[in-house]
């Protein structure tokens, strides 16, 4: 049974990136595809989902089958998912009024699709963001077995967001049109939702049968705790900061076109994927501690100066194959596909082991599971959504791209550094040297010597 439950947050998932995929472009068609639209999308659905994790974290605690609330918020996903369209259609009528009604001009259509987005995304988003604290408090409860539990969860879903993504941009939406994609995801929760519910009459799932909880380790100190909210806090917004400039910089070398967005958004979700499954294998092995989130923190920064470096290769090697007579759209993609994840998976993957590292350390401390695991995604969603909307709207715009991710790769080397710090921890000397010398050099190095690659000086502003 737990095998299927695995399965059904696998679907899920797959569903809400399919969502979150279809909505920016319902509402980029109603709104204009302009980057003041696509941030009011992200900036609802992001917020959507941390307050989500924070509400119902809390009240899966209270529930002695929490196994219930997870069925319910899937089925309530699918119901506001068949709803887009009634929705949207009443968006399309309301914002001309709406925008009249708060005086005209920008800033009042601006307010208008703040408060039109908000109520198509917001139910849903927030839906979604109680699912991981209830399925987590459902599976593992307070036992000892929750950290791995957590991260796992945490991998598996990512996994579906995998597929959802390449799926919606390669294929669904091309051959299925947004309606029908749309209710295929509706229907694949609604599923999802009937597979929890027979699920949670079954008596593995009633928490009061379980063994009774091992001892609780000892508060977090009030150092500890500030670096870990830094780093739950500082890992999403750093993230976030590296998509968005590795999706424009891709952009412009690829060509602007949705198969490059969906290349990054892939590419970054396989990457927190895999960096899920290895913090679940770390916390299969034993407790995981503040210093193991600090060495990752430090070898992310590390490759993310390696790709910085190797930027400028994508566009020589563009350039070159663009000299083979009769090259055609697929190799011509699958080409794309492999430089793009020379560039970025290899970070991806590294970083993406932060936050599932960062969950299975607060699933191991006191205090109720569902509300532990639900007050980190609020404040690594806050990351999140700071890090995408300060890079979009104001890093790129007054220090270039290539000054953005040095600031990304200082973000990473300095919350390592704290985390080690708080730990205590006592990494390899030799590999610990090596990474903060090469870390430091990325980031103070002025500009990048011929020999090096290319010159840095060959990046798009």
């Amino acid at each position: 049974m737990t095998a299927l439950l695995a399965a059904c947050f696998f679907v899920s998932g797959a569903a809400g990136l399919v969502y979150e995929v279809l909505w920016s472009r319902h509402l980029a068609l109603l709104f204009g595809a302009n980057a003041e639209a696509v941030g009011l999308v992200l900036a609802v659905f992001m917020s959507g989902l941390g307050l989500g994790s924070r509400a119902f974290g809390a009240r899966a605690d209270r529930m002695a089958r929490p196994l219930l609330l997870y069925a319910g918020l899937e089925a309530g996903i699918g119901v506001f998912a068949l709803a887009t369209g009634p929705l949207l259609a009443a968006v399309a009528r309301a914002f001309p009024a709406l925008a009249s009604a708060f005086g005209g001009g920008p800033a009042a259509a601006s307010a208008a699709k703040a408060l039109l987005a908000a109520a198509v995304l917001f139910p849903p988003a927030f839906l979604m963001g109680g699912t991981l604290p209830a399925l987590a408090r459902a599976l593992a409860g307070e036992s000892a077995r929750a950290p791995r539990v957590v991260s796992l969860l945490y991998a598996v879903n990512l996994a579906g967001a995998v597929l959802g993504a390449a799926a919606t941009g390669f294929f669904l939406v091309e051959h299925l049109g947004l309606a029908a994609t749309m209710r295929a995801a509706a229907a694949a929760d609604l599923v999802v939702a009937a597979a929890a519910l027979f699920a949670s009459r079954g008596p593995a799932f009633r928490l009061e049968a379980r063994q009774p909880t091992p001892p609780a380790a000892a508060p977090l100190p009030p150092r500890a705790r500030a670096a870990l909210f830094t780093g739950l806090f500082a890992s999403g917004a750093v993230f976030m900061l590296d998509e968005v400039v590795f999706t424009r910089l891709l952009s412009l070398a690829f060509g602007v076109s949705s198969y490059s967005f969906t290349l990054v958004l892939v590419l970054c979700l396989l990457g927190l994927g895999i960096g899920g499954f290895a913090a679940s294998a770390r916390a299969a092995r034993g407790p995981v501690g503040l210093a193991a989130f600090g060495r990752v923190q430090l070898f992310a920064a590390a490759l993310l100066g390696l790709a910085m470096a190797a930027v400028p290769l994508v566009s020589r090697a563009l350039a070159f194959a663009r000299q083979v007579p009769g090259l055609g759209f697929g190799p011509s993609l699958a080409l794309k596909a492999g430089l793009a994840a020379a560039l970025i998976l290899p970070f991806a993957a590294v970083a993406g082991a932060g936050m599932p590292l960062l969950l299975a350390f607060v699933a191991a401390r006191p205090g109720g599971l569902g509300a532990s695991v639900g007050r980190a995604g609020l404040v690594n969603t806050a990351g999140t959504l700071l890090g995408s909307l300060a890079t979009g709207f104001v890093l790129v715009t007054l220090l270039g791209s290539q000054a953005t991710l040095r600031l990304g790769a200082l973000g990473s080397l300095i919350t390592g550094l704290l985390a080690l710090a708080v730990a205590r921890g006592r990494p390899g000397a030799g590999a610990t040297a090596a990474v903060f010398a090469l870390a430091l050099g990325i980031l103070l190095v002025p500009r990048w010597p011929d020999w090096v690659f290319l010159r840095s000086d060959t990046y798009p502003r």
